[in-house]
């Protein structure tokens, strides 16, 4: 009997130990995705593009007559009676304009002049206003500014300063 009553005790306490079954559903709580770090390498910022040298400018007539200008920049002057070989050439059909010129690293002369009544083509006849600019310097990585006047004074010819006031 003892034993009868121990296994009744031992069902006893194990059926009071258990409750109602719970309702069916997800065993497993679902959470959103954590993203994943994966290491990376820190972009290098491109190397800047160097800045042509050369030459901006302006270049006008500052006269009554109409026609045109023709400027250009050679890297040593011609000699009497040989044409110039122009490293860089701008021929404007108005009687002002802008140049951009890209130059290697040099010394370069400067010369302009305006067409009186007819296209920007050379030479200047002696009627015309005639500039040559002082010799500029230019140097790597930079660009120089220039601001050209022609007037009726430069008729036959004028040397003087091209360079653009800072």
């Amino acid at each position: 009997m003892k034993r009868l009553l121990l296994l009744s005790s031992v069902a006893l306490i194990a059926l009071s130990g258990c409750g109602p079954a719970s309702p069916p559903g997800p065993t497993a709580t679902l959470a959103p995705p954590t993203a994943t770090l994966v290491p990376t390498e820190t972009p290098i910022p491109p190397t800047p593009t160097p800045v042509p040298s050369g030459i901006d400018g302006s270049v006008a007539y500052s006269g009554s007559s109409q026609g045109g200008i023709l400027i250009f920049a050679v890297d040593q002057l011609p000699q009497q009676n040989e044409n110039p070989s122009p490293s860089a050439i701008t021929a404007i059909t108005a009687m002002a304009g802008e140049i951009h010129w890209n130059l290697s690293p040099g010394v370069y002369y400067i010369l302009a002049f305006a067409t009186i009544g007819r296209p920007p083509e050379g030479p200047p006849l002696a009627s015309e206003p005639v500039l040559n600019c002082e010799p500029v310097e230019v140097v790597a990585g930079e660009r120089l500014l220039l601001n050209v006047v022609l007037t009726d004074d430069d008729i036959g010819g004028a040397t003087r300063s091209c360079l653009a006031l800072p």
